[in-house]
């Protein structure tokens, strides 16, 4: 994918991306968000070869060690003002340190059918020894009319959040009000004192 510099109509070849804040000020054809003040990577879709699959975005390579990872991301359909587009179907990946490549299955995200609202897509994957990898989306629609979308905030984190089991809650209530009868008792002790 090429980059297509962000300048006005420059969105029109498949294959390439920007980034922007207003999908129409790079293509006549995409939606018009006037009003968003946010920076997101744009991408025009490409017509795929029989049986491949396009990297529309790679991260660039960061340390990991072997665990539980959970990602997101935010995705738009960014076509049309003037025809019903294609949805884009995305993969997210991710290739270890030995340019082994692990597609997170299976989990496939398919831009909304209404243009210019932002879905929020999770997931978790497993990396099973410690180094670096990178992450990315492959673009499985292969259409060349309409595969147009956008993604923004995208994270990876570590672990899972995990949520205290109730007689959990209970050992820790006990402890602070244990904790708040030792401190009340040493006040008391030394007003008595002075």
């Amino acid at each position: 994918m090429g980059n297509g510099q962000g300048n006005a109509d420059s969105m029109y070849n498949e294959g390439t991306w920007t980034i922007a804040q207003n999908p129409n000020a790079v293509h006549d054809q995409w939606i018009n968000l006037p009003s968003n003040t946010n920076n997101m990577l744009m991408l025009n879709g490409a017509t795929l070869p029989a049986g491949g699959q396009a990297a529309t975005w790679t991260s660039n390579s960061f340390a990991v060690t072997a665990g539980e990872y959970n990602y997101s991301y935010d995705l738009m359909n960014l076509c049309c003002n003037t025809y019903s587009g294609t949805t884009s179907v995305l993969q997210f990946w991710y290739t270890d340190g030995l340019g082994n490549q692990t597609l997170i299955s299976p989990i496939v995200s398919e831009t909304p059918a209404a243009p210019g609202v932002f879905v929020t897509e999770i997931g978790q994957f497993n990396v099973v020894a410690n180094g670096s990898i990178r992450v990315g989306l492959i673009d499985e629609g292969g259409e060349a009319s309409g595969n147009d979308f956008g993604v923004d905030n995208i994270s990876v984190s570590t672990g899972f959040v995990n949520v205290p089991e109730p007689a959990s809650w209970a050992l820790m209530l006990v402890g602070f009000g244990g904790l708040g009868s030792v401190l009340r008792g040493q006040r008391r002790r030394q007003a008595v004192a002075a």
